[in-house]
């Protein structure tokens, strides 16, 4: 007997179950497809928008970097929308438009001279935001104004064409001499640097070679052999008045003087060994009277008092600073001198701090007076021309203001931050053949006020810029 087993009809039900389960496979892959091929179009168009927006926030905070450059008083606070025409972007409304998006510019303090700009882009899917901080840098540069890019401010004229000598300043107003002239003193309200202008006049006897300030009063010295000091109240700027002549022993020319609280220091040139250096007391400022005084048969050609001291510029070859205690006004002392290199004569000095400056011919010496006794040079600097005359800020010991006799850089200021390696920061001529005499510092209105030799502006104004 033979067997037979038939699987044809096994064979088609397996066939149509494949069949199912392959259309079945296919249409969800085809779904999935689908949907990923959806999603993915979705999330590159979100893409697209979110970038088109961050684009759109940037240039929210470079339209208002181009507006604060134009003026920085554009950037009023508040919230603003944006428009550009004719290049430039100006703060519109509150918002402004582009295709799905909305921006908006917010507008805030952020200090002094600084905004707060905050960059806003919405769309129906979604918001960014830029931020920045945006200063006056106009602002910054105009309230720094720096020595090293100091300018001619102005400038006045006195009458007829004598030379300014020496200037002192205090308050609005600079005081100038000339050693001949009328007249030859004159005040100058130099309030606005730019447009000094002569306020008051006086015609002195005898020839005046320098001048300090004190309670009210200008103190002159002069070449006349009956009164080396003359007190001139300048109580009322246009109405100057000599109140006293103060004749010194002796007959040789007082050459500069130095006012410090109830004293003023006059230094002399040589006498015979009577009185070169002599303190007067301003008890009574308006007439000064004689206290003590100290003896050395030298020419003396500058005094800076600092405290219980005064240093003496001379003409010695071997101790061209005296350093005399005046500790005791009625008997000053020396107490120490420096001898410097060479054997040009000094001939202007002033100080600040623990240093003094001194100018020898054309060299600029810095000198370490911590140890008053003990003076020690530190540093030199070589001007262009000689030094005619120095001014520093007893506060900041920055810069030195230097007259010298250089046409071309007459007005020189020296930084002396670093007292053994001084160097130039800025230099100013005044054409022609015009040159400084004096320089006077006014700390208040921080400017610098020249005697100069040109006809037509004996007097000028140096500010920093």
């Amino acid at each position: 007997m033979a067997w037979s087993i038939s699987n044809a009809p096994y064979d088609a039900g397996f066939t149509l179950v494949e069949a199912l389960l392959a259309s079945l496979l296919f249409g969800l892959v085809a779904t999935a497809m689908a949907g990923a091929l959806v999603y993915g179009r979705t999330a590159t168009a979100n893409a697209g928008d979110h970038q088109r927006a961050m684009m759109l926030a940037d240039e929210g905070l470079q339209a208002a970097r181009n507006i604060r450059d134009a003026a920085y008083g554009n950037l009023d606070n508040g919230i603003y929308g944006l428009s550009l025409a004719g290049g430039t972007w100006t703060l519109s409304g509150t918002s402004d438009q582009t295709g799905i998006f909305n921006r908006s510019i917010s507008i805030s303090d952020a200090g002094t001279n600084r905004k707060q700009v905050v960059s806003t882009v919405t769309w129906s899917k979604g918001s960014v935001t830029a931020r920045g901080q945006f200063s006056n840098w106009r602002a910054a540069i105009v309230s720094s104004p720096s020595w090293r890019r100091a300018i001619l401010a102005g400038s006045f004229d006195i009458s007829s064409v004598q030379d300014g000598i020496k200037v002192a300043t205090q308050g609005d107003y600079a005081y100038i001499i000339r050693a001949n002239g009328s007249p030859n003193f004159a005040i100058i309200n130099i309030h606005t640097p730019s447009a000094p202008a002569l306020v008051g006049s006086l015609n002195l006897a005898g020839a005046p070679t320098n001048i300090a300030l004190g309670n009210g009063y200008a103190y002159v010295t002069n070449g006349q052999n009956s009164g080396e000091v003359q007190t001139v109240s300048i109580s009322d700027p246009a109405a100057p008045l000599l109140t006293a002549t103060t004749n010194l022993v002796g007959n040789a020319d007082a050459t500069s003087i130095y006012t410090s609280g109830a004293y003023a220091y006059v230094s002399r040139m040589a006498n015979g060994n009577s009185g070169e250096f002599v303190v007067l007391s301003l008890a009574n400022p308006a007439i000064p009277t004689i206290a003590g005084s100290y003896s050395s048969d030298i020419n003396m050609r500058d005094a800076y008092v600092s405290g219980n001291y005064a240093y003496v510029a001379t003409e010695a070859d071997a101790q061209e600073l005296l350093v005399i205690s005046v500790a005791t006004p009625a008997a000053p002392q020396l107490v120490a001198t420096l001898d410097l290199p060479g054997t040009t004569n000094t001939t202007a000095i002033t100080g600040s701090g623990s240093y003094i400056y001194i100018g020898q011919g054309g060299t600029l010496r810095v000198i370490d007076i911590a140890s008053p006794t003990a003076p020690t040079l530190t540093g030199s600097y070589s001007a262009s021309g000689a030094i005619n005359d120095l001014a520093a800020n007893t506060t900041d010991p920055t810069f030195v203001f230097m007259a010298t006799g250089d046409t071309a850089a007459t007005f020189q200021v020296a930084d002396v931050g670093n007292p053994a390696n001084p160097t130039l920061a800025r230099s100013i001529g005044l054409g022609s053949t015009g040159f400084l005499q004096g320089v006077a510092l006014n700390a208040s209105l921080n400017v610098v006020v020249g005697a100069s030799t040109a006809d037509s502006q004996e007097g000028v104004v140096f500010a920093p810029n």
